[in-house]
C-alpha cells in the first residue's frame, strides 16, 4: 500500500469581527508507493493534496486518500480549527425626529444602532452616557452624534449617526367666514389681516401672516374669496377662506341746471326750453341720470307750458345709490310783436331754370298761398312771432321736359354705365316713389310719353325741397326722408333768401321748364317706302336714311283715320334690339301713333335697315297726305337720339318710294273671292283712258271694256253673270303701260 504523510492540524481566527468563516491556507499531504502512485484525493475540494479552502468557525476534519495503480490506498486526517473575534464592531445609522405638539421630541440610543455586531454578552447604547436624547423647537436641522457601543466585559466601539430633527406639523388656523367691506369716496377698500384672523397657533411658532387679496376697487362689488393664509419657522402652511362683501354707500353726487326763466313769443301757451345738461359723479360710476319731465335723461330739454315748472334730476349709481336736485323753470309770456316781416327767395331747378306758376302753401298762424312769378319767385308778409310752414306745390303738365332722352340716361345709370352726379337725379328718376331707381320707373315714364298714362299714382309731377337741406348720403338721398316743406318758428326777421330746388319728376337732362327750346346737333334722315296691297291693306316701311350710331328715338305719326280701316304696328322684322309692343301706342281714333325705342349703349343702323313697319286697313291708294311724322307732336318733338344719348336730333322723313308716281297702279280687287260682282280698284296720276280685261287659266279673254280713267282714285265694279268660277286673271292698261292681278270667282 502507499505511504501518506499530512499535518496533523491547522488553527486559524477569522479576519474581521463577525465573520463566521476564513480561508485557510493548509500544507500539502505526501505519498510514496514501491510501485506506482496513482494520485492523491481529499474530502473537502477537488484539489488532491491541497485542501486549502473557506472553512467556518469550528473544527473540520479533512482528510487525505493516496491510492496506487494496484487498487491500495492509505489515509491521513488534518484537524483545522477556524475560531471567532471577539471585538465589538459599532455601526451607526441616521435617523429622522420630528418635533411634538409640544414642540418637543424624544430618541433612545439604541434608534442609531445600525447592526453593531461583536464582543461578548449583549451589547448596550449611549451618547454622551445618556440612552435617552431630547430635542426641542430650538434643535431643529441637522445635529451629528457619536454613539458608544459596549459588551458585557470591556469590548467598546463607537461610530457617529447623523439625526435630522424636523417640524412637519402644520399650524391651527381660524378665520371669519364672512366680512363687509365698504368702499370710500375713491371707490377703494381694503382688508387686513386682524379683519379676518380669528385664532393661529403653532408647536414651534409662526413666521407670518397674509391674505390673498387685500385692495379693493368697484369692479370688486359683491362677494370675493379671500384666502388667509399662516406660515410657521419651518414653512408648515395653514389656509382658511372668508367671504368679502365689497359694498358702495356712496351717494352720486347731483348737480343740476340753474333756474331758468324763458320768454316765449305773445299768444303762445307753451314754448321751447333749451336747459343745460345736469352732471352727475359717483366714486364708482353713475348708471343712470333721469329727470321727470322727458326721456332726455341728463337733458331736459323741451316744451313747457306758462307758469313754473319743476325739473327733479334722479342720479342712481351702479350700486343703487341715489341723490336728487331739482331746477325751476318760468315761462313768461313776450309782448306782442307789431311788424311784419318778409319771406322769400326762388324757385329752380339744378339747372338754373327758374320755374313759374309754383304755389307756395303757407299754413299755420298765417294761411296764404302765393303763385311764383316768371322768373320764380315769391314773396309773403307775415306778422311778427308767427309760427307758419310753406309747402311748394304743381301738379300739371306731367311730360314737361320728359322725352325718350330721359330714359336712355336713366337706364345707363341703372346699368352702372354713368352713374347720376346729384340726389335730385335720384329723386326725378324714382318716379313711382318706391325709394329705388329701377325699370319699374322706365316702364312708367316710358307710358306717360306714349300716353299710355297721364299721371303715376302717388307722386307728383314737380317736386320741391328746401335749398338750405343738406343730403347725409348724396349718392343715395332716397334713402332718407328728405323734407318737401319748411317750417318758421317766432318769426323776427325778414327771410329773403328762402330758395327751393324744383325737381321735374321724370325729367333727368334738365329740359323741364325750358319752355320746348332745345339744342339740336342736326337731323337724321328717316327713310319711308309703301307698299300697297289690295285687300291685304297697305304697309308703310320706316327704315334708317343714313348709317348712324343711336341710342332711341321718339316719333308721332298724325293718320286720317278716314282714309283708312285700321292702323297697326309691324315689328317683326326690326333691326332694333329689345323693341316690342311696350315702345309704341296706337290711338286710331284721334289718328296718333306714338313710337319710342331707347338703348342704354346704342345701335349702329345703316341705310335701309328696317325700324318697323306701319299696316293700314286700306282699299284704295295711299297719298302721302293719309300719314305724316309730326317734327312736334302733341307732346313732344319727333328726334332721334346719338350714341350713349350724347346729342338730339330732328327727324328729317324723305317718301323713297310711294304708289302712283309711275301713272297709274292697279290694286287688288274686293271682295275677293266674289260671287255676283267685285270691284277692281286703281290710282291714276292722270286722266285718261283704258282698257280692262279679264282672262281665264286657258288665256282666253272672258271679259273686255274700255273705260273712262279719272285722275285720283278710281273704282271699277266688275257685274258679269258670264265669267267662269276659278282662278282668273285681270289686266288694266292705260297709255301702253300694263298690270296685271289675280282674283278668284265662287258659285
Amino acid at each position: 500500500a502507499p505511504e501518506i504523510s499530512c499535518v496533523s492540524s491547522v488553527n486559524q481566527q477569522v479576519i474581521t469581527p463577525g465573520d463566521s468563516s476564513v480561508f485557510v491556507n493548509i500544507p500539502l499531504a505526501t505519498a510514496s508507493d514501491n510501485c506506482e502512485l496513482e494520485g492523491i484525493e481529499n474530502n473537502i475540494n477537488s484539489g488532491g493534496a491541497d485542501a486549502s479552502d473557506e472553512y467556518s468557525l469550528g473544527t473540520t476534519q479533512v482528510i487525505f486518500t493516496a491510492s496506487d495503480t494496484n487498487g491500495n490506498s492509505a489515509v491521513c486526517t488534518t484537524e483545522v480549527v477556524v475560531v471567532a473575534d471577539s471585538s465589538v464592531v459599532a455601526v451607526c445609522q441616521d435617523v429622522l425626529v420630528e418635533i411634538g405638539a409640544d414642540g418637543t421630541a424624544e430618541l433612545s440610543a439604541d434608534s442609531l444602532d445600525g447592526g453593531s455586531f461583536g464582543g461578548v454578552g449583549d451589547l448596550t447604547f449611549s451618547v454622551d452616557g445618556s440612552t435617552t436624547l431630547e430635542f426641542n423647537c430650538g434643535d431643529i436641522g441637522l445635529e451629528t452624534v457619536t454613539l458608544l457601543v459596549e459588551d458585557d466585559v470591556d469590548g467598546v466601539d463607537s461610530c457617529v449617526s447623523n439625526i435630522e430633527i424636523e417640524d412637519n406639523l402644520a399650524p391651527v388656523l381660524d378665520c371669519e367666514s364672512d366680512f363687509t367691506a365698504q368702499l370710500d369716496s375713491s371707490g377703494s377698500a381694503s382688508v387686513s389681516v386682524s379683519d379676518l384672523l380669528v385664532s393661529a397657533s403653532d408647536n414651534c411658532g409662526i413666521d407670518s401672516t397674509f391674505l390673498s387679496e387685500t385692495d379693493f376697487t368697484c369692479s370688486d362689488l359683491e362677494e370675493n374669496s379671500v384666502t388667509l393664509t399662516v406660515l410657521d419657522e419651518s414653512g408648515n402652511s395653514a389656509s382658511c377662506i372668508s367671504t368679502v362683501a365689497i359694498i358702495d354707500m356712496e351717494p352720486p353726487v347731483i348737480s343740476c341746471p340753474n333756474d331758468l326763466t324763458v320768454e316765449i313769443s305773445f299768444g303762445d301757451t307753451v314754448g321751447f326750453v333749451n336747459l343745460p345738461e345736469a352732471n352727475a359723479t359717483d366714486n364708482c360710476s353713475v348708471d343712470s341720470l333721469h329727470n321727470d319731465q322727458n326721456s332726455g335723461g341728463a337733458d331736459a330739454s323741451g316744451n313747457y307750458y306758462l307758469g313754473v315748472t319743476e325739473v327733479v334730476f334722479l342720479a342712481t349709481d351702479i350700486a343703487g345709490n341715489q341723490a336728487q336736485c331739482t331746477t325751476l323753470i318760468e315761462v313768461v309770456e313776450g309782448s306782442p310783436d307789431t311788424l311784419d316781416y318778409m319771406i322769400g327767395g326762388e324757385v329752380a331747378t339744378i339747372f338754373g331754370v327758374n320755374v313759374n306758376d309754383v304755389t307756395m302753401v303757407m299754413t299755420g298762424d298765417v294761411q296764404s298761398e302765393e303763385i311764383t312769378d316768371s322768373n320764380g319767385f315769391y314773396s309773403f308778409e307775415i306778422p311778427g312771432s308767427s309760427d307758419v310752414t310753406i309747402s311748394p306745390e304743381k301738379n300739371e303738365n306731367w311730360l314737361n321736359g320728359v322725352s325718350t332722352l330721359d330714359l336712355i340716361k336713366t337706364q345707363r345709370h341703372i346699368l352702372n354705365i354713368e352713374s347720376f352726379d346729384s340726389p335730385y337725379l335720384f329723386i326725378a328718376s324714382d318716379v313711382n316713389v318706391d325709394g329705388v331707381v329701377s325699370t319699374l320707373d322706365l316702364i312708367n315714364t316710358q307710358q306717360l310719353i306714349l300716353s299710355i298714362i297721364d299721371s303715376i299714382s302717388g307722386n307728383t309731377s314737380w317736386r320741391f325741397i328746401p335749398e338750405s337741406y343738406d343730403f347725409d348720403n348724396p349718392s343715395n338721398p332716397l334713402l332718407e326722408d328728405f323734407p318737401e316743406y319748411k317750417d318758421y318758428d317766432d318769426l323776427s326777421q325778414n327771410l329773403a333768401d328762402e330758395d327751393w330746388v324744383a325737381v321735374k319728376t321724370g325729367d333727368v337732362t334738365g329740359a323741364a321748364g325750358q319752355s320746348g327750346t332745345r339744342e339740336l346737333r342736326g337731323s337724321y334722315q328717316l327713310a319711308l317706302n309703301v307698299d300697297y296691297g289690295g285687300g291685304s291693306g297697305t304697309v308703310l316701311s320706316v327704315e334708317a336714311g343714313e348709317t348712324k350710331n343711336i341710342a332711341g328715338f321718339q316719333m308721332e305719326f298724325h293718320l286720317q283715320p278716314e282714309a283708312m280701316e285700321y292702323a297697326r304696328l309691324n315689328l317683326d322684322q326690326s333691326r332694333l334690339p329689345s323693341f316690342n309692343s311696350n315702345n309704341y301706342s296706337v290711338d286710331f281714333e284721334r289718328g296718333i301713333i306714338r313710337v319710342i325705342w331707347y338703348h342704354p349703349i346704342g345701335e349702329y343702323l345703316t341705310k335701309e335697315d328696317k325700324l318697323f313697319e306701319i299696316n293700314f286697313g286700306k282699299s284704295g291708294p295711299f297719298l302721302p297726305d293719309h300719314v305724316e311724322l309730326k317734327n312736334r307732336g302733341e307732346l313732344w318733338y319727333s328726334e332721334v337720339y346719338g350714341k350713349a344719348g350724347d346729342g338730339i336730333y330732328s327727324i328729317e322723313s324723305v317718301w323713297e318710294s310711294l304708289p302712283g308716281e309711275e301713272g297709274f297702279t292697279l290694286y287688288q280687287n274686293e271682295p275677293n273671292p266674289f260671287s255676283d260682282h267685285t270691284v277692281i280698284p286703281f290710282f291714276s296720276t292722270e286722266r285718261s283712258t283704258g282698257s280692262l280685261e279679264v282672262f281665264d287659266l286657258e288665256g282666253r279673254t272672258v271679259f273686255q271694256r274700255e273705260i273712262d280713267v279719272l285722275k285720283g282714285e278710281n273704282n271699277y265694279t266688275l257685274e258679269y253673270g258670264n265669267l267662269p268660277t276659278g282662278l282668273l286673271y285681270y289686266r288694266l292698261t292705260i297709255n301702253s303701260k300694263t298690270e296685271t292681278r289675280e282674283m278668284i270667282r265662287i258659285r
